[in-house]
């Protein structure tokens, strides 16, 4: 009775016997060679084969017992990592890598980049991403690709810009003919959505890539599902998968996440079902079992921190951009006012201070354009708001609030109305002062109130510190005392947690150049949409309003 290797499997020989043949069907994903009479088991099940077939008599060759070593040292080594234990080969590489990654950072990336296929499964907020970056950049990956959802692809450009320039990035978007010309472009990072998986697999196909990281990975933990199906077709040296709710749904999720990370790990859907799950007389699942074991089993390819244990060495605020990109009729009707108020600007003479503070007050369908077309035509198409529905669905969990903020009440509305599931309560003008304490109440006690949109009319007197962990801009004031006072909301005394704050913004527009004005902190550039009574005492630069309508 015999344990050998072949081509990267192993191979167990020995003659008929039926209680071996059932010891050997408990194996996760085995299968039986009918012309070699033997049985053939991916490697990834190595650790489960020589801890149970050699107290029945198996032999392993000497091969296989060197595989077995190998297993053991990585094992050894990623415990070492989880706990900061760095080698000096680490510590080189991570250097290297010249990115500002806390301590915990430094472990996720490290042990990625040991495990080679692994699950960061940490919780929203912690910077899986930049985790994942430095892995590659640790591994000198050169073919990437990147998956996410589709209104945040534009956001994982804008990482790969800031944290590894070296690397040429593409968004693959657009018509058929389009995106096939971009798969055919030699670059370094290609960002798909997952949507496309079922639409360019061939053109996938045909790149071999370096690594493949499938960001906000419940959208292929439905093992049945024909993305989840292709994404598992493609081939790639390593496999990271990111995701900060690994177990959304059911414990299921988790079998199809870690089978595209190691194929075979957790052994075939089926015989993870009737291992892990119980069901009723009908077939269906009613309830888990044995879930310390399966804790056991995934531990070797997922890493995951919680807030609360890496809370000290975070600051008490992190940032993150959402970039989105405008969709064409967005862009169009976009271009067609920002083309209108330059012929404005033109008419008007360079001592002409009515018409400056006139031209501030309409380049406000500006922002309203690209918050929402709801806001000044008949359309509701708003890509922002599908981005930000796309960031809910990551930090909207685990009992996670969020408070989101825009200067334009009709927005807050709209954000009621479409984000009625989460059962918003608003903080806007109009509402009493009684009401608002209630929704405060609301909002700090009861679990089912996850949101509250509220205007800057709720950036006075409204303590959420007790609750909420997340802040969103959903629009970006052009005054840093407007966006520090918004955050304050949440960031106050009694806030015992960190909180993540999210600027959404709409690439190649006046979101941008708002960013830029709060970024550099140009006093003079605050005037340009800004407080009123700031605008009374300083002068509008003609200069500011050109340079946003470029």
């Amino acid at each position: 009775m015999q344990i050998s290797k072949r081509n990267n499997n192993i191979i167990i020989s020995f003659k008929y016997d039926p209680y071996l043949v059932e010891v050997i069907r408990q194996i996760g994903d085995r299968k039986f060679d009918n012309r070699a009479k033997c049985w053939i088991v991916p490697m990834s099940q190595l650790e489960t084969v020589l801890n149970r077939l050699p107290t029945l008599g198996f032999v392993a060759d000497a091969e296989i017992l060197e595989e077995f070593e190998k297993l053991k040292a990585i094992r050894d080594k990623l415990e070492k990592l989880r706990m900061g234990d760095f080698t000096e080969t680490e510590t080189r590489l991570l250097a290297e890598t010249a990115l500002p990654l806390f301590q915990f950072q430094k472990e996720g990336a490290s042990f990625l980049h040991a495990a080679k296929n692994a699950l960061n499964g940490d919780q929203p907020g912690l910077g899986k991403t930049i985790q994942a970056i430095a892995a590659i950049k640790m591994r000198k990956c050169k073919k990437i690709l990147y998956f996410t959802y589709a209104t945040l692809k534009a956001t994982v450009e804008e990482e790969f810009k800031l944290r590894a320039p070296e690397l040429s990035s593409i968004i693959i978007k657009g018509e058929k003919t389009q995106r096939d010309e971009k798969w055919s472009q030699d670059a370094n990072v290609y960002i798909a959505n997952y949507e496309l998986l079922l639409r360019d697999l061939p053109e996938m196909q045909k790149i071999k890539w370096d690594v493949i990281i499938a960001d906000e990975a419940t959208k292929i933990s439905n093992p049945k599902a024909k993305t989840t199906r292709a994404i598992k077709k493609l081939n790639a040296t390593y496999r990271f998968p990111l995701s900060g709710t690994p177990l959304s749904n059911s414990v299921q999720d988790v079998w199809s996440i870690i089978d595209f990370c190691e194929p075979g790990a957790l052994g075939s859907y089926w015989q993870f079902v009737d291992k892990y799950c119980e069901k009723d007389k009908w077939g269906s699942i009613k309830s888990y079992k044995n879930l310390d074991l399966l804790r056991k089993e995934i531990h070797p390819y997922c890493i995951r921190r919680l807030k609360k244990e890496v809370l000290q060495q975070l600051p008490p605020k992190l940032y993150e951009n959402i970039y989105i990109d405008l969709s064409a009729s967005e862009r169009k009707m976009y271009n067609a006012i920002k083309q209108e108020l330059k012929e404005e600007l033109k008419t008007l003479g360079m001592t002409d201070r009515g018409g400056l503070q006139n031209m501030i007050t309409k380049m406000l369908r500006l922002k309203q354009a690209v918050n929402s077309l709801e806001l000044i035509s008949d359309s509701k198409e708003s890509s922002k708001l599908e981005g930000l529905k796309e960031l809910l669905q990551t930090i909207c969990t685990d009992g996670n609030k969020v408070v989101i903020f825009t200067s334009f009440k009709k927005m807050a509305l709209i954000l009621m109305r479409e984000l009625a599931e989460y059962n918003p309560l608003l903080i806007a003008g109009g509402v009493s002062e009684q009401e608002r304490n209630e929704n405060k109440d609301k909002f700090n006690s009861n679990i089912e109130n996850k949101l509250i949109i509220s205007t800057d009319a709720g950036t006075h007197g409204l303590n959420l510190q007790k609750k909420s962990k997340f802040v969103v801009h959903y629009d970006i004031p052009w005054s840093v005392s407007k966006t520090e006072q918004r955050e304050d909301r949440v960031h106050r005394i009694g806030q015992t947690g960190q909180v993540v704050v999210y600027k959404i913004i709409a690439k190649d527009t006046i979101d941008e150049y708002s960013l830029q004005v709060l970024n550099t902190k140009q006093n003079t550039a605050e005037q340009v949409l800004g407080d009123k009574d700031r605008l009374r005492k300083r002068k509008v630069s003609r200069a500011m309003l050109e340079k946003l309508l470029q």
